[in-house]
């Protein structure tokens, strides 16, 4: 993997991938076994029964009625799509603070597994039992960083939107902010990267199961909002870097807070915070536009292996390659 960033430097697009697939190729070896044997939230087979449950569900209509319940902003979108940038932008407001892609959610969903039965209870929750949840969420939050009264808190892991049902019933009023970035860049980036390991990183080893899982989750995605009427600010990775201020301000005022010329110094946030996502390092430099269109450099290799992504470039309105 290190070998093949060294040739992606040196503009030797053929051998970089060789590489990042030998390196997938040992990692998949490695993993098969246990991640075949499991069926976790992220698990493709759970995303399917997912999908078929709430396709199946009458649409629900947004409710009027006011929640004074406090909720937190969830940063959501698809690995590899400018979240980790955005993390240390927001951080950079005074009166925000980020929660760096932890499963904060994992008690609620593990009472409620992608299994149709337990949905349906999900979906059916009393009361008195989704404020247990919530209550117990707060308290896992309050135990790693100081809320204050006026912070805004920004839940930020990028396959929560897997999970948007269950935001949507733990946190009703919750306010939900979608990271985009070009379905090619995005599914080539993730194929590039050496993740943790679990079930939805496993699927990036191969680019036909990333490209599969990326339909999977975006499909997700376009269901819920339909479905559960949840409302989405979409905040695009090229517009961020292109156009900050505008993108920011936009952002900002869906959260009804005010513009901090600090967000513009999000580089300095970001040396002072341990980053743990690949992205680390690239966060601490000045905006840079090289990563749009990279996977253009490796068409040759990739093939007709992002041909189911087209119906994605133009649903997300991304211009087809010329």
């Amino acid at each position: 993997g290190l070998l093949a960033q060294a040739q992606q430097g040196l503009g030797n697009y053929s051998q970089a991938f060789e590489l990042y697939q030998r390196a997938n190729d040992v990692l998949f070896e490695t993993h098969a076994g246990t991640m075949h044997s499991l069926r976790s939230m992220y698990a493709p087979e759970s995303l399917q029964t997912l999908h078929d449950f709430f396709a199946e569900r009458s649409p629900i209509e947004q409710s009027n009625t006011r929640n004074d319940q406090k909720s937190p902003v969830f940063l959501v979108g698809f690995p590899r799509s400018g979240t980790t940038l955005l993390d240390q932008i927001l951080s950079s407001h005074s009166q925000i603070v980020v929660l760096e892609e932890k499963e904060n959610l994992e008690d609620f969903y593990m009472r409620f597994p992608a299994t149709p039965e337990r949905l349906a209870e999900l979906m059916s929750c009393p009361a008195e039992q989704l404020q247990g949840y919530r209550d117990t969420y707060w308290r896992r939050i309050e135990d790693e960083v100081d809320l204050g009264d006026d912070r805004v808190v920004v839940d930020k892991l990028p396959l929560n939107t897997i999970l948007l049902p269950y935001i949507r019933q733990l946190f009703p009023a919750a306010k939900i902010v979608f990271a985009l970035r070009d379905p090619r860049d995005v599914v080539f980036s993730c194929f590039q990267q050496r993740f943790g390991m679990n079930q939805a990183m496993f699927q990036f080893l191969k680019l036909e199961t990333a490209v599969s899982y990326y339909d999977q989750v975006m499909s997700l995605a376009r269901l819920y909002k339909d479905q559960l009427s949840i409302p989405m600010h979409l905040i695009r990775y090229e517009s961020v870097i292109n156009d900050f201020d505008t993108q920011l301000k936009g952002i900002l005022e869906f959260l009804g807070l005010p513009w901090e010329d600090g967000v513009r110094d999000y580089q300095s946030t970001a040396r002072k915070r341990r980053i743990s996502t690949p992205s680390a390092q690239d966060v601490t430099r000045p905006l840079y536009a090289t990563s749009i269109g990279k996977w253009q450099h490796y068409r040759q290799q990739i093939g007709d292996h992002f041909e189911p992504l087209q119906k994605w470039v133009e649903y997300w309105g991304y211009a087809s390659p010329k």
